[in-house]
């Protein structure tokens, strides 16, 4: 190990080998090389062999072979990017160097491009748009707004998440960085002639039988710039709060649940979240 980072290189099959530091002059950038002697005879590699190693993220030292005609693409691609923008897919089984590839391309122009890394979710369900939320939080003014402002991919809404918060694995859910607050979107196909009341009626009679609710506290809002109802609830150790409309013929429902929490934050939080909900068709 060297500086805390482990630099390992395959001479040949037999040592022994005496590792010792090269020049000042000749380290780069963030990394130390080393010089590899071995000593004594060895008839694989002869009785002396001199191998410069790069420690660090940096691999200044390391150089890809047979990857020009890709080098070349990619900057074929960067020199277009700059005048109409450019996407590229790089794709290969793994293990034979995509990410290789793309991180000494990306070395090779650090002082001349701007740059920005996002990566998906190492997970069975990975959050909706976690690599551009990653990318998002990366920087700063527009971009980090749209980290607070997502729109469903099932459901024709879009919302403004508080700073602290992301989706969550389950689609139209979100989540408090800490778990002790979630928020769903749900909707259901009201029957003919069925108001927000029904609606509301028919979700403490059916999926919130269960649960404490007061009907003398439900008030009117807006979501959306529809008519709706906000109305509580409590279930065990939860407490919430559920606003009820209906867009186009199809009912919606947002339903904040927490732990912990006291009901004036809570009140306060739905409200924040329902003045950044709008339908998006």
């Amino acid at each position: 190990r060297w500086d805390g980072v482990r630099c390992r290189a395959t001479l040949c099959r037999r040592g022994p080998y005496r590792l010792h530091s090269l020049p000042h002059s000749s380290r780069g950038p963030g990394h130390r090389p080393l010089k590899a002697e071995i000593i004594g005879s060895n008839p694989i590699c002869g009785t002396k062999l001199t191998l410069p190693l790069s420690c660090g993220a940096y691999h200044g030292h390391v150089q890809l072979l047979e990857r020009g005609p890709f080098f070349a693409r990619l900057e074929a691609h960067l020199s277009r990017a700059a005048q109409r923008g450019e996407v590229v897919l790089l794709a290969g089984e793994a293990g034979i160097g995509k990410t290789s590839l793309v991180e000494q391309f990306a070395a090779q122009h650090r002082r001349d491009t701007r740059q920005l890394w996002g990566a998906c979710d190492a997970q069975f369900t990975p959050r909706a748009l976690g690599p551009l939320l990653e990318i998002a939080s990366q920087t700063g003014g527009i971009t980090a707004k749209f980290a607070r402002l997502l729109s469903s991919s099932v459901l024709p809404y879009a919302i403004r998440l508080p700073d602290g918060w992301a989706a969550a694995a389950e689609a139209d859910s979100y989540e408090r960085a800490d778990g002790r607050i979630t928020l769903t979107v749900g909707t259901g196909e009201p029957e003919p002639g069925e108001t927000v009341d029904d609606r509301v009626r028919a979700n403490r009679e059916g999926e919130f039988a269960d649960c404490v609710t007061d009907p003398s506290t439900d008030r009117p809002i807006t979501i959306g710039g529809e008519d709706g109802i906000l109305w509580t609830f409590a279930c065990g150790g939860e407490v919430g709060l559920a606003a009820n409309t209906i867009h186009k013929g199809l009912g919606y429902r947002l339903t904040l649940r927490a732990r912990e929490v006291s009901a004036d934050a809570l009140e306060a939080l739905m409200a924040d979240l329902l003045a950044g909900f709008t339908f998006s068709d």
